[in-house]
């Protein structure tokens, strides 16, 4: 047969779901999406099987003195097969914190038992009960040469925790937690950064540094924030030239201000201030993207109406930097990809386009009334389209600065669908109402109920409580 004619090769099929092991499944999941979270984190798992169950009724030290037995006896007897013990386990469903309990301080096992019984549970077993009495296991007995095959077990969500434990037990070194950290969860890749910022020398360890100045991963907020501060990046973007790498990084950490539902502390605080600053003196150099676009429009935003303008600026800081990344956006090479943007084939790119033109065109809020009068201003904030966990939210500011922002971090602020728009929150004769979530309430204690409305010329708050239909006294 010539080559011409011989038939092509087949695509490999998928590994059948009724005899996969969760680590077989996970790694067919990776081959596919090397370089990334494998799609829904890995769910469903082959049958089902991994699903953990409803906790149990039975107190948490009686459970683990039952996989305590179980262990007990498998390993007396000297011939008892790793298989019999994943069946005896997935009958049993023993939930994590009977794992961890169970362990702690635990039987004293037979180590090299222990550890072959441990490595057949995490790459054989079929089931996720099995698989992170395994991974406990190995964080007691295994060796430095099981960590690849944990690394892609953890990539299953419902894993993700277990395995990091065990990789950090396992003395993993920067480059598996950073490989980890790229492709678990985005929980996964907190924690392991976190473990990272903790090491002794961390700041010194070069991998990691450059690693955190140039990935684009997404971080939560906080963490954003704490990279920024971590790896001095202010500094770093006033390398002549700048690394584009580098400057696109900065924009990134510094769009986690808007997502932050906690306060900022004093070190991050100061490194964004100073970020900022740097970023606003540097990002222009480089050549217009829509990424980039988009990073100086959500900080326009930001700065004006956001969490960006209650940092500590020194005076005319925060309106000169304003004034940059606005005066950059309407710059002929900037403004004109912007313009094409909003006209792309790719309906991403259009949506974000126009979503960057509204950011951009965010105005401030009024400033004090003449008089001396207080104004209260609504403003709209949608999060950039490319970030999937971003959320909207109503801002409300007070003689231009974002109140809300700024203290009211318990959650999102709400507003009433009849709200009138044109820029400031109007009050009229008939009450609106206002809910909002003080910083620090009791989760599920609810928001604090408020109607605003207009007393000849002077506009009345009043709290509602809760399950009333009459305000209550004005608010002071």
């Amino acid at each position: 047969m010539t080559a011409a004619h011989r038939p092509a090769t087949p695509e490999p099929a998928a590994p059948d779901p009724d005899v996969l092991s969760l680590y077989e499944h996970a790694a067919h999941l990776h081959r596919l999406h090397p370089d990334g979270p494998i799609p829904g984190l890995g769910r469903p798992f082959p049958g089902e099987r991994g699903t953990l169950p409803e906790p149990p009724r039975r107190p948490l030290d009686d459970r683990a003195a039952e996989l305590r037995a179980l262990l007990a006896g498998h390993f007396a007897a000297p011939d008892a097969e790793p298989a019999a013990l994943s069946r005896r386990l997935a009958a049993l469903q023993p939930l994590p914190s009977t794992i961890q309990r169970a362990f702690d301080p635990g039987p004293a096992l037979p180590a090299g038992r222990a550890r072959t019984t441990a490595r057949w549970l995490v790459r054989h077993a079929p089931d996720a009960f099995s698989v992170v009495v395994g991974l406990t296991a190995l964080a007691r007995y295994g060796t430095r040469d099981d960590v690849p095959a944990v690394r892609i077990v953890g990539l299953l969500g419902a894993i993700d925790r277990y395995a990091l434990d065990t990789l950090l037990a396992l003395g993993a070194d920067t480059s598996d937690l950073i490989w980890y950290a790229e492709r678990g969860s985005l929980t996964a890749r907190r924690r392991a950064l976190e473990a990272l910022f903790a090491r002794t020398g961390a700041r010194r360890d070069a991998t990691l540094v450059r690693w955190l100045l140039t990935t684009p991963v997404q971080l939560p907020p906080q963490l954003a924030l704490k990279t920024a501060e971590f790896t001095a990046i202010a500094d770093r973007l006033l390398d002549n030239p700048p690394d584009p790498a580098v400057v696109d990084q900065a924009g990134r950490l510094l769009c986690g201000l808007r997502e932050a539902q906690e306060h900022v502390d004093a070190f991050a605080a100061d490194s964004a201030c100073r970020t900022l600053t740097a970023y606003a003196a540097v990002v222009g150099r480089l050549r217009p993207t829509i990424d980039r676009i988009a990073a100086v429009a959500a900080l326009i935003a930001e700065l004006r109406t956001g969490r960006a303008a209650l940092l500590d600026w020194h005076d005319g800081e925060r309106e000169w930097i304003d004034y940059q990344l606005a005066d950059l956006l309407e710059s002929p090479d900037w403004a004109d990809l912007s313009a094409r943007s909003q006209t792309s084939r790719d309906a991403d790119v259009r949506r974000r386009a126009y979503w960057a033109a509204d950011c951009a065109r965010t105005p401030p809020g009024a400033t004090r009334a003449p008089g001396g009068r207080n104004r209260i201003a609504l403003r709209i904030s949608s999060p950039d389209p490319a970030r999937p966990t971003g959320k909207a939210e109503a801002r409300v500011l007070i003689d231009g600065l974002p109140v809300a922002a700024g203290v009211l971090t318990g959650a999102p602020a709400l507003f009433p669908p009849n709200v009138p728009c044109g820029g400031a929150l109007r009050a009229a004769v008939e009450p609106h109402e206002l809910l909002l979530w003080p910083y620090g309430v009791a989760p599920g204690s609810g928001p604090l109920r408020l109607t605003v409305a207009r007393d000849h010329d002077s506009v009345i708050w009043r709290e509602r409580p809760a399950g009333s239909g009459t305000p209550g006294p004005p608010l002071d």
